[in-house]
């Protein structure tokens, strides 16, 4: 329980380290796992502060590492309803970012839907329909394995049909 407790006081000493810490892919599970396992005062409090953060949640929201974290967050103030619409607020205000973003429209679907529903519907490219390095796409020539269209075609290639589409 001590442990716990120093934990928050360390990760909450001052904004800059706070900001540092919620912003980083690894270091925010460390903050992750203080909002679940520390004591439900001290998961408050260190709540609390991570809100008084202007953008900060947001700014976890949008990014891999930050997504359990904020989960989390919302857990713990989700029956402090001035903490709550301070959050709310807070993903309201940089609501483009976080629908812009695979996580903070996964992290907005399941906590703040009402945010989805105000937003146009982005459509992002699938990274498996992305154009691959190289420019270009299968058949062009300028793909990863230089695609059907470089130099024979797959008939000539002596490789056959595949019928998932790769010769």
């Amino acid at each position: 329980q001590a442990q716990r407790k120093q934990l928050v006081i360390a990760i909450s000493s001052s904004a800059e380290d706070l900001r540092w810490l919620a912003a980083h892919q690894y270091a925010c599970s460390v903050l992750d796992k203080a909002l679940s396992y520390c004591p439900v005062d001290d998961q408050r409090a260190l709540a609390k502060k991570v809100l008084d953060i202007s953008g900060l949640l947001p700014e976890m929201a949008v990014q891999r590492g930050g997504f359990a974290a904020t989960q989390r967050l919302f857990k713990v103030i989700g029956d402090e309803p001035s903490l709550l619409a301070k959050a709310k607020l807070q993903l309201t205000q940089r609501a483009s970012e976080l629908v812009g973003s695979k996580h903070g429209r996964a992290l907005a679907a399941q906590i703040y839907p009402e945010l989805l529903e105000r937003q146009p519907v982005i459509a992002l490219p699938s990274p498996s329909r992305a154009p691959r390095q190289g420019g270009g796409t299968r058949g062009s020539g300028g793909g990863h394995r230089g695609g059907w269209g470089a130099g024979r075609s797959a008939a000539h290639s002596g490789r056959g049909f595949d019928p998932g589409g790769r010769a």
